[in-house]
């Protein structure tokens, strides 16, 4: 008896967490049924959009159109959730980071040649394009190496991201826009 107690209370709760409209990620028209005007919902709204995402229940008091009374009428009605932006750089800069991280176990940490290597990470070049000075200013290409990518893109069509994955190259991925 005890256990269906508690199983029927812990589904009433979430029952009711979901009901909660979340203020980082509610459309418009899920705020308008709201019991608030149609202009204080296109605030609430507006600020999401245009000035910051909601950090706490209480970043309501900075719309001017929101005032106490219409803050708790909303409290038990809305959620907020934790929202982490991250652009596609900040994104591609964790993807090197994690990359270095995993190349420096394996040679031994050299934070001269990290730095390096993050720069050519953040701007790819295109190996089929390259010439031969490019080729051995890349760290960890020897001039046999450039010479070998060289004939091979002289002899046959370019390099695809599949034939390099196979080659002895196939560091040079990620810092290779083919």
């Amino acid at each position: 008896m005890k256990k269906l107690i508690l199983m029927l209370f812990t589904l009433f709760c979430i029952g009711f967490l979901a009901a909660k409209v979340d203020l980082n990620t509610a459309t418009l028209s899920e705020m308008m049924q709201l019991p608030i005007t149609e202009g204080q919902a296109r605030d609430i709204y507006e600020y999401r959009l245009f000035v910051h995402k909601f950090v706490s229940i209480f970043d309501l008091r900075d719309i001017p159109s929101i005032d106490q009374r219409t803050m708790n009428r909303l409290r038990p009605l809305v959620v907020v959730s934790l929202v982490t932006e991250t652009d596609e750089v900040a994104a591609r800069r964790e993807e090197i980071r994690y990359l270095l991280e995993r190349m420096d176990s394996n040679e031994g940490a050299s934070e001269g040649m990290a730095d390096v290597w993050q720069d050519f990470l953040m701007t790819p070049q295109n190996v089929n394009r390259m010439h031969f000075d490019d080729l051995i200013s890349l760290p960890n290409v020897s001039a046999i190496d450039a010479v070998a990518i060289l004939r091979r893109v002289a002899r046959v069509t370019p390099f695809r991201i599949t034939e390099i994955c196979e080659t002895p190259w196939a560091f040079l991925i990620t810092a290779i826009q083919i």
